[in-house]
């Protein structure tokens, strides 16, 4: 049975929490970008030219301040974000919650009560997904034949169920469904599992140089190769001189092979570039000399 990362502590992510089968990932909301932990969303401060000076145009839920900066917004001061109970305010956004024993409903803001006497009907599971529902176990009294009490689980009033995708692949819409007192469904479902795309390197032409006479090795300098994903975080190379694009090379046939890695997928990708060393054919002066 797959462990929910996101059910503590939102697995430790400051925005959005994606569990998969076996881990989990954390999300951004647009105009932010992962930290280096890979836990944090960080604001992307978009600086236009304008003239001779830059000027900051600031993201959503920021606001620019004298010292040119962008300062968060606390959606919460405002009539309470529009939540109908709580509401916390996170960087570049906010977040409504329900206390004990109400569910947040589809429009993330209003609360309603969790009942166990109305219940929705099941749910068909998207492709190459699965949902994930947070809702109350019953216990069943025993029957003639039975001689416990057993727990059933039901789609109850409140119940939230939200698509999940195994490794490979991500939720790529929305697809969030309340069961409402209504006794049915209501939330967005447009949302499926679609795997994520291989990483494209494309390494730069093959390379032939020549020793210059009197020298014992040749210095090669060659282009880094082009790729979607970081270049100093998720590309290596063997040997692994090649990261630095340059080297000292003896004769030979030197192949290097670049492999780039989807930073959540980890999909690969690689190609290699052969670089071919010879000795010059030029004769030194001491050798013309002689002939």
């Amino acid at each position: 049975m797959d462990t929910d990362e996101c059910a503590i502590n939102n697995g430790g992510c400051s925005h959005t929490c994606q569990n998969t089968l076996g881990g989990a990932n954390c999300l951004c909301p647009p105009g932010f970008m992962l930290g280096n932990d890979w836990k944090t969303c960080k604001a992307m401060e978009v600086r236009r030219r304008k003239s001779q000076n830059f000027s900051i145009i600031c993201e959503p839920g920021y606001v620019q301040t004298k010292e040119e900066h962008c300062k968060d917004v606390d959606e919460c001061a405002v009539q309470n974000g529009g939540c109908m109970q709580g509401c916390v305010n996170i960087k570049g956004s906010y977040q409504c919650l329900c206390g004990r024993g109400f569910f947040l409903a589809a429009d993330h803001k209003t609360c309603i009560e969790g009942r166990m006497d109305i219940v929705c009907p099941p749910l068909s599971t998207p492709s190459y997904g699965y949902l994930h529902c947070t809702r109350r176990a019953f216990m069943v009294a025993p029957e003639r034949w039975r001689s416990r009490w057993r727990r059933r689980i039901v789609n109850h009033a409140g119940a939230v169920c939200e698509l999940r995708c195994p490794h490979g692949y991500r939720v790529h819409g929305e697809y969030r469904k309340v069961c409402e007192t209504s006794g049915s469904w209501a939330g967005p479902q447009n949302g499926f599992c679609m795997p994520f795309p291989k990483p494209k390197i494309e390494c730069p032409g093959n390379i032939s140089v020549e020793i210059e006479p009197g020298q014992v090795t040749a210095f090669v300098a060659f282009p880094q190769p082009a790729t979607d994903v970081d270049w100093f975080r998720n590309v290596v190379s063997k040997p692994s001189w090649g990261k630095l694009l340059e080297a000292d090379l003896r004769p030979g046939y030197w192949p290097v092979t670049f492999t780039a890695h989807h930073p959540v997928s980890r999909h690969t990708a690689s190609c290699t570039l052969f670089i071919t060393v010879s000795i010059s054919s030029t004769p030194t002066e001491a050798q013309q000399n002689n002939t």
